[in-house]
Formats: structure tokens, sequence, C-alpha cells
């Protein structure tokens, strides 16, 4: 049986073999340091997280600072990446649970937030674009029309990229992730909201 941790311990984990697989499938954000933005992203209080399967990356996604909008309000769900056939989250999910970043990461992103002072998280998604990030942006569309688990701002030119901005209700996502199934690497109890 496969064992699931989430991890910031990007050596021993081998990020460069992680950033290497999605070349090979042509995921040119999570391509190298430089196409993630890692250095800015450090410098600018931000962060990643990785979720390891027994020990390789098979997932990805950061949060940092959201240029131009108001110092409490982090951009989350940034980057991310999971390699195909490893999301251990089978089934259809209203509120994008099925996914390990919505799932899993984005927990420890609000709770790091949070710790620093921060009360507004929004999540973009690529709304001009066809293929694997089109898709992010057509499930964001369908989890706002089902639930109440954001909120629509708008669109934004951010990094050169029209952007769609969805700020989350970190209420909301509490209360429905603890209707599943709670897992050992959960952190649902340290959100405040």
């Amino acid at each position: 049986m496969a064992r699931y941790i989430v991890s910031q311990d990007f050596k021993k984990y081998n990020l460069t073999k992680f950033m290497s697989k999605c070349n090979e499938l042509g995921f040119k954000n999570n391509s190298s340091l430089k196409e993630m933005r890692w250095d800015w992203v450090k410098e600018n209080f931000g962060n990643f997280w990785a979720f390891i399967k027994d020990d390789d990356i098979i997932a990805i996604s950061g949060c940092h600072p959201f240029p131009g909008m108001e110092d409490d309000t982090y951009r989350i769900g940034y980057r991310s990446a999971v390699l195909p056939g490893e999301d251990p989250f089978k089934g259809i999910s209203k509120y994008g649970y099925n996914a390990i970043p919505n799932r899993i990461l984005f927990q420890y992103q609000i709770r790091f937030g949070q710790l620093i002072g921060i009360d507004n998280f929004i999540l973009t998604t690529n709304s001009d674009k066809d293929g694997h990030l089109h898709m992010s942006h057509v499930m964001e569309q369908r989890i706002n029309k089902c639930t109440n688990l954001t909120e629509y701002l708008g669109d934004r030119i951010i990094f050169g990229v029209k952007q769609s901005l969805w700020k989350y209700n970190i209420k909301e996502y509490v209360t429905s992730m603890s209707k599943l199934k709670q897992e050992e690497y959960y952190i649902l109890d340290e959100i405040r909201f």
C-alpha cells in the first residue's frame, strides 16, 4: 500500500526529478525552477508544498502574496501540478476535492497564510488557454456555480496572462472538507474561519 505525506523537503524528495517529468509531459510552468518562479516566490514570503507518494513527488502547489491586491491577500494554487495517473482521490466532487492541490495542499497554504496574518485567499485560473490549464478554469467555473466555495472576482492580466480570480470562502472550505474521510496529513483543525 502506498504511503502519502506532505513535505517541503525538496532535496530529499527530488524536485528535479519531478520537474523533469513535468517537462516531458509539456507542463511548462513546472518544468524548471525558473518557470515556477521559485526564487521570486521565496523572496516574496511565499512557499511551495509537495504531495509525496512513497518517496516521489506526485504533486506540487504554492502560494505567494498577490501583487496589486490588499496586503492581507495571498494567491493559492500557484504552479499546481499533478502527475497523471497518480492522484489517489477518485470520483467526482462538486468542490474539486478529487484533485490533490484542492483537497490537500490548499490546507497548508491557507494555514501558512493565516499564521502570518493573511485573511484572503485567491485562486487564479487561466481563462484564455486550451489544454490542461483551461481544464482547471472550467472546473473552477463549475465549482463556483454549484457551491459557495468561491466568489468570482473578475479577470486580470497577471504576469502577462489573462487570469480569472476566485476568492476562497475559508469557512465553506473547512466545513466541506471536514465531511470527507480525514487522512493523517490533513490539518483542517489548524485552520481558522
